[in-house]
């Protein structure tokens, strides 16, 4: 099973989770920073994690375009 965790940080705190969730997952999942996350092909997963923190109500901007570009992407 392929497995991706992509999360969104300010400060760190969600980076945090996502390793410490990847290291109880028995696979071993990619984990990306989605402001470092240029490709957005994510077909070749079958199980997608997201996390991001949420300032007043909103999730950060990075997280946002990740789920607006991967909207319509289905197997």
């Amino acid at each position: 099973m392929n497995i991706l965790i992509a999360y969104a940080t300010r400060h760190g705190s969600t980076k945090r989770i996502a390793k410490l969730l990847a290291k109880n997952l028995s696979e071993s999942p990619d984990i990306i920073d989605l402001k470092d996350f240029f490709n957005s092909d994510v077909s070749n997963y079958d199980l997608i994690i997201l996390g991001s923190a949420v300032y007043f109500g909103k999730v950060q901007k990075h997280f946002r375009e990740f789920i607006d570009g991967n909207i319509d992407t289905s197997k």
